[in-house]
């Protein structure tokens, strides 16, 4: 390969980025200087000539027309032309060279060169790209997806008016609305305290004697009662333990006749009136004194519910904030189940 042909090479290299700048220069230089000072090999080849009619008399032609007849090879060195200049600079690059000598730009640092353009046999060294051609009735079965789906988007489309059609009228009665038999929701009774709940949740009559939410004889009388369900939540706050009942009745005014079967069974296990102020009227407020704690409750009723509020103190206790528990506990319970 020539020097012409290695510096074309050295070119390409440059402009697909896979030499710098600097090295191009160097290597270019070296490159040219070399082409410049070394010497061009002319090799002439004569022509075969018979021997001449001279050497034909002198006997001595054979040989000298052998020699005559042989390839001769000649040193021709390059002369210098005095109007430019010697070396490396007499050889300019070609144009190709001159631009791509020039430092990458920014852009180039960040996306990787453009391949350059292929040249000869390189653009059959190239994977052939095969493409798949469709069907025809692949083709013809897609477009008449597409013809009946525009057609029935034309025909069958709603209206953009914005407003949804009113239904047919019905010939059938509109249905009787269920009865309402769940009233009373767990979030009606409230938390008296700042504390978590340690109980909250709905029980059965059998579930609360289960768990020792009430007495056997307490079970009695609400399951006479027609007591549906029971809500109880719990909680305890320093020498106070609160619980709080609210009993869901058959009856409008089932109520207020559980709320009276409270007081009476209260009333005959010695507890007497608490004497607290401040509660509203339809509020009964009992309390029974012990060796270890002293116990208060409120209850009341309204319609199918009744409220039953239960506060114990441990000894030794002061009897004015027991008082003042028990009426902020009806106070907040009133807020969502009224007294009548």
């Amino acid at each position: 390969m020539g020097w012409q042909d290695e510096l074309n090479s050295l070119d390409q290299d440059l402009s697909a980025g896979r030499i710098q700048a600097d090295e191009y220069r160097r290597r270019r230089d070296e490159l040219l200087a070399t082409a410049s000072s070394s010497s061009v090999e002319v090799r002439r080849v004569h022509r075969k000539q018979g021997p001449s009619i001279a050497n034909a008399f002198t006997g001595t032609g054979d040989a000298k027309s052998g020699d005559s007849s042989a390839d001769i090879t000649q040193r021709v060195g390059i002369p210098a032309d005095p109007g430019k200049a010697s070396g490396w600079q007499a050889m300019q690059p070609p144009p190709q060279a001159r631009v791509s000598a020039e430092p990458p730009d920014a852009l180039s640092q960040i996306f990787p060169p453009t391949q350059a353009p292929m040249q000869g046999s390189e653009v059959f060294s190239q994977d052939t790209v095969v493409r798949k051609k469709w069907p025809r009735y692949v083709i013809a079965v897609v477009v008449l997806a597409l013809v009946a789906g525009l057609t029935w988007f034309l025909a069958f489309r709603p209206s953009d008016s914005g407003s949804s059609a009113a239904p047919p009228p019905s010939s059938e009665p509109a249905p009787a609305p269920a009865p309402v038999t769940d009233t009373l929701s767990i979030e009606k009774l409230p938390n008296p305290t700042d504390l978590p709940l340690s109980t909250s949740g709905i029980l059965s009559v059998d579930q609360a004697q289960v768990y020792n939410m009430i007495k056997p004889d307490e079970a009695s009388y609400l399951v006479e009662s027609g007591t549906e369900k029971i809500l109880c939540r719990a909680v305890t706050s320093g020498n106070l333990s609160y619980v709080l009942f609210a009993f869901q009745v058959k009856g409008e005014k089932g109520g207020e006749a559980l709320a009276a079967r409270i007081v009476d069974r209260n009333k005959n296990l010695g507890m007497t009136d608490a004497g607290i102020t401040g509660l509203p009227s339809g509020v009964t407020a009992l309390t029974v004194v012990g060796e270890k704690s002293t116990l208060s409750e409120a209850v009341y009723g309204n319609g199918r519910v009744t409220v039953r509020i239960v506060i114990q103190q441990t000894s030794p206790g002061d009897r004015g904030q027991l008082n003042n528990a028990v009426r902020r506990s009806v106070d907040l319970t009133s807020k969502s189940i009224a007294v009548k």
